[in-house]
């Protein structure tokens, strides 16, 4: 692939063949917070996948990709990599199909500076060879997730649900801000508190199987 699927805050693109010679062997695989799900799309395939995220708009790209992404290849194709469309992508409508959702979130994620929220950081205009090369990504990441169960709810009650011995969850959650400023909102749309990341180390010191990066 030329480039990752979805460009996330946050992504492992850059490092995921580092990070997948790490995982151990497994049944199941889940990440509880998959944002761009770089490390999902770099890793051998497991008997059940969950990609998981709380961000809805994120889900919703990744069940377009798996159960209409070659309508959703020709749609980027069709979308010019100009800053008419990164403005307008931020122009969401009750109105638009999924597949538009989709296509409007893929063209903020690859064509702003810290792409896929709802807060404008500026048009990134130095990677059309990138777009250009995107449809064929997504038809070869649309074999990859096709038998992916995704899901949107809470990380950490999917690991509750989850917790077994044949499972390893892939942990990469937001990044941990300590201050109360506004920084954060132009890279996540959710974030979690102080006491959820308390919990989850909690949740660390009792499970041999998860991994945190």
């Amino acid at each position: 692939m030329a480039g990752p699927v979805l460009l996330y805050p946050g992504g492992k693109y850059k490092i995921r063949d580092w990070i997948c010679s790490f995982i151990p062997e497994h049944k199941i695989y889940i990440e509880p917070f998959c944002g761009g799900a770089s490390i999902f799309f770099a890793k051998a395939p497991s008997e059940l996948e969950i990609l998981n995220d709380i961000n809805g708009e994120i889900c919703n790209f990744f069940r377009v990709l798996r159960e209409e992404g070659e309508e959703l290849a020709k749609q980027v194709f069709l979308t010019p990599y100009a800053r008419e469309e990164y403005e307008n992508s931020y122009l969401v409508s009750d109105k638009d199909s999924a597949l538009e959702r989709a296509r409007k979130f893929c063209v903020r994620c690859h064509l702003s500076f810290a792409g896929g929220n709802h807060y404008k950081t500026g048009f990134r205009d130095a990677r059309a060879n990138n777009w250009n090369q995107l449809p064929e990504t997504i038809i070869k990441s649309m074999y990859r997730i096709k038998q992916a169960q995704i899901e949107s709810v809470s990380a950490l009650d999917l690991i509750e649900k989850y917790q077994s011995p044949e499972v390893f969850f892939y942990l990469d959650p937001p990044y941990y801000f300590s201050n109360s400023g506004d920084k954060h909102k132009y890279l996540y749309q959710y974030i979690l508190s102080s006491k959820e990341h308390e919990t989850m180390l909690k949740i660390y010191e009792v499970s041999m199987q998860l991994s945190l990066f």
